[in-house]
């Protein structure tokens, strides 16, 4: 399926490891123009080279999104290096709160995982009036629409809560063309990731979950990023206000 994503300009935060990294390769693949952000300059470097291998044209920069000035800085910078922007895909998350009080890990959940996807959208709203394919996504997660006892509490709410923010602007923006839908990944299994950790330290809970799982497996990252970039493209040009759940039919509720 041809997605006509060839020169689409995209800005996509948390780009190098896991769903971002895999997104940004899908895009690249359909010749779409990336800027992205991650921690890690050396990630990023390598990252972008790839994408200009897959024969998409990259950017990337070191960003730390706890600084919401130099986010939003990174952002405008971006989309001004692109001349533009079609697509934002907020992909960012706080982690896993392990180890911290639960205060420290509301605040991590509403600075980076709400916070950033707000704040993106408003900053690089005047750059997706003008386009003709404007497409925002915001990541979510399974733990958003069903209670999941190993996902800290602030998460859950918070990730919730960007369900019912996509939805708003979906409505608020459809009269300028600009489509906001929301993808949520359930358990998804990346080397180094949190599904790792927990098949190592807790096997009973690994265990347990993969039950769960009427397809009997952990999702992969390329997976997701296939339903993002499909969202993301021209192609689901009448798709919007939707939260799409990828959880190999985890979620009980219909």
């Amino acid at each position: 399926m041809e997605l006509n994503l060839k020169n689409k300009k995209v800005i996509i935060s948390g780009g190098t490891k896991g769903i971002g990294r895999e997104t940004v390769l899908a895009l690249a693949r359909e010749g779409a123009t990336i800027s992205l952000c991650a921690r890690n300059q050396d990630d990023i470097d390598s990252i972008v080279k790839e994408i200009d291998l897959l024969g998409g044209k990259g950017y990337g920069k070191s960003v730390n999104l706890y600084d919401q000035d130099a986010f939003i800085e990174w952002l405008k910078d971006s989309a001004e290096k692109m001349s533009g922007v079609d697509i934002f895909i907020s992909n960012v998350t706080g982690g896993t709160a392990l180890g911290m009080d639960a205060w420290t890990a509301w605040k991590e959940f509403y600075d980076v995982d709400l916070m950033s996807a707000v704040r993106g959208f408003e900053t690089l709203l005047p750059y997706l009036q003008k386009s003709n394919d404007a497409s925002a996504i915001f990541v979510s997660s399974t733990a958003a629409i069903e209670h999941f006892a190993p996902a800290p509490p602030g998460f859950m709410a918070l990730k919730a809560a960007l369900i019912t923010h996509s939805k708003t602007l979906s409505h608020y923006h459809g009269k300028d063309g600009i489509r906001v839908n929301t993808v949520c990944p359930g358990p998804i299994y990346i080397k180094g990731g949190a599904w790792e950790f927990v098949e190592n330290e807790m096997p009973d809970l690994y265990t347990n979950t993969l039950t769960q799982i009427p397809l009997g497996r952990m999702g992969d990252a390329n997976e997701v990023a296939s339903l993002i970039t499909f969202l993301a493209s021209p192609v689901a040009s009448f798709m919007t206000g939707g939260n799409y759940v990828i959880d190999g039919g985890m979620c009980k509720g219909v």
